[in-house]
């Protein structure tokens, strides 16, 4: 059977005669004619009945005709799907990401992009939550990865995974990744963490309360490169994602202690304007982003993400 029999079949059959089908197809009766026999051979029944005043449906026929019509739909969609993926984006794309996430995810996700579709403009912007969240509500930039975006506010979000947080210090070579610490015993050495403001700190201080715990960090300090720099240079411990520190662990820079009991966690979502439809361009971004986050993860560059 061929694509081309059914579309010979669908076009009689709307026509209800050889003659204005090959009109409409721009085929000779013969032709057409011979396509139904071979079609009708093939499914062993008999489609149309031949009369004088053209042809016409058997019951048969019009269970074959609805069948084929979804067919030739599915098909015209496959058609319609390759020439989508295959065309060229051009336009600009603004993303957002914070900055612990900044450094893993920015330079793949310009390379696949622009591997792919070097016509696209792709404007990052690198900065902590609320300020994020703030451009996303106004629609002033188009996805986002935000830390925890739910509540009030009326994003339009996927999850995108869970973070572990750990205890991250001066490098220490007694001190192996898989070591753990209690938050407790935890707590008392960090001297390095961000503001109050910062979504990170909010989750320390949600998880010390009820334990009647307080952080009193010597430093506070929003710019993540700083918090970096002082804990390689053994000015303190801080607590962080250690996605965003994969190269300095590696390189002996940074030590770090898996905090227990409770385990500090916080999820990533990616999140979009509320009253801003996503275009393809967005859409494929999200994509490149959500396999760069997969990657990462097989990886171990995000450990534990559920």
């Amino acid at each position: 059977m061929e694509l081309s029999q059914l579309k010979t079949f669908v076009q009689v059959a709307s026509s209800g005669s050889l003659s204005k089908a090959g009109a409409v197809l721009r085929t000779a009766q013969p032709a057409l004619s011979r396509q139904i026999r071979l079609l009708e051979e093939e499914l062993g029944i008999r489609l149309f009945d031949r009369h004088g005043r053209g042809m016409a449906l058997t019951d048969a026929g019009h269970q074959v005709l609805q069948d084929a019509g979804q067919v030739l739909t599915a098909v015209d969609q496959l058609k319609e799907n390759i020439s989508y993926t295959q065309s060229r984006l051009s336009g600009t794309v603004t993303i957002g990401l914070p900055p612990t996430l900044s450094d893993i995810i920015s330079v793949p996700l310009i390379i696949e992009a622009k591997e792919k579709h070097p016509e696209l403009k792709i404007h990052l912007i690198d900065s902590y939550t609320g300020y994020l969240l703030d451009y996303l509500l106004k629609g002033e930039i188009d996805c986002a990865i935000l830390y925890d975006p739910r509540g009030t506010h009326p994003l339009r979000s996927e999850f995108l995974a869970n973070e572990e947080l750990f205890l991250v210090g001066p490098y220490d070579q007694q001190i192996e990744c898989g070591d753990t610490i209690p938050f407790r015993q935890a707590l008392p050495l960090v001297t390095l963490l961000p503001s109050r403001q910062h979504g990170l700190r909010r989750i320390l201080d949600d998880l010390a309360s009820p334990l009647h715990l307080e952080l009193t960090p010597q430093v506070e300090a929003d710019s993540f490169p700083a918090l970096k720099d002082l804990v390689v240079r053994g000015f303190g411990y801080t607590i962080l994602p250690i996605a965003s520190l994969y190269h300095e662990i590696h390189e002996n820079k940074m030590s770090i202690r898996r905090i227990e009991n409770p385990s500090p966690r916080r999820q990533l979502f990616l999140s979009y304007p509320p009253n801003k439809p996503a275009n393809r361009n967005v859409n494929f971004i999200s994509e490149v982003i959500k396999k760069l986050v997969t990657k990462s993860t097989k990886a171990g560059i995000f450990p534990h993400l559920l």
